[in-house]
């Protein structure tokens, strides 16, 4: 990936019409691997001048697969070596503080516009809402429901898919528990291998619930520590009231 970093930077260093060039992800972090994307951030001086700054950025990799996006905010290039590029571009007012821009690594950055932000941002506290939750919630309790008709109509992959998504949901509630930002819903990153926040006792209940042949084992596992990781939660918020939810289980359960 370095070969690839290294392009990028001369070419944006270089440019006159970009402002800032900065990393995120596994980049930013400094814990990349030999599988990680490379997650490039440009700041432009005016969005009139990325259709050109895209055209001149692929010319740069000699190796391109195929192109998987490629609209006025970001694209996504495949390289054919596997290696994946997101690059995607901001002015400088599209730069808000987050908990996403904590861990950059910064490459140019004319006004000190990207630095600042990463300061601000360092002062973001994780938080989420009862809607937020309740919707989370409302996602498992959805998955639940589907296994009943896939599993009635023999559609096995489907079933598949909704058990997926409730062990992914129930990831989600685990780093919520430890205070940490979770991934968008149905994004598997760094929830398991050598980057997970997770414990070792909930990476093995993953490893059990992916293992295990018998799909009603794997959904009592599921809805187990799922009201686990929920009451937990619940302690900690003292605000959040998700007894509704805890009920709908229970009387999903019954019907199953």
């Amino acid at each position: 990936m370095k070969k690839y970093t290294n392009l990028l930077n001369d070419y944006c260093v270089m440019n006159e019409d970009i402002r800032g060039l900065f990393y995120g992800g596994s980049i930013g972090r400094n814990d990349s691997d030999q599988f990680s994307d490379m997650d490039a951030r440009i700041v432009l001086y005016s969005s009139e001048t990325i259709h050109d700054i895209k055209k001149e950025i692929l010319d740069l990799f000699s190796h391109v697969l195929f192109i998987e996006e490629n609209n006025n905010s970001f694209m996504v290039i495949h390289l054919e070596d596997f290696k994946k590029i997101d690059i995607f571009f901001y002015t400088a007012e599209q730069l808000i503080p987050s908990l996403w821009l904590k861990d950059i690594l910064i490459i140019k950055d004319d006004d000190n516009i990207i630095k600042q932000i990463k300061e601000e941002s360092k002062l973001v506290k994780f938080t989420i809402s009862e809607k937020e939750i309740i919707y989370i919630l409302n996602k498992y309790l959805a998955c639940l429901l589907e296994i009943r008709k896939r599993y009635e109509r023999n559609e096995w992959f489907y079933l598949e898919l909704m058990i997926n998504q409730m062990a992914n949901i129930l990831s989600y509630l685990w780093y919520i528990e430890k205070g940490s930002q979770p991934n968008a819903l149905g994004d598997w990153s760094k929830y398991q291998g050598s980057r997970s926040k997770l414990t070792k006792q909930q990476l093995n209940i993953l490893d059990e619930v992916k293992c295990n042949n018998d799909f009603k084992l794997k959904i009592i596992m599921l809805n187990k520590n799922f009201e686990v990781a929920l009451s937990n939660i619940m302690s900690v918020s003292g605000e959040l009231d998700v007894s509704k939810q805890l009920e709908i289980l229970k009387k999903i359960n019954e019907l199953l």
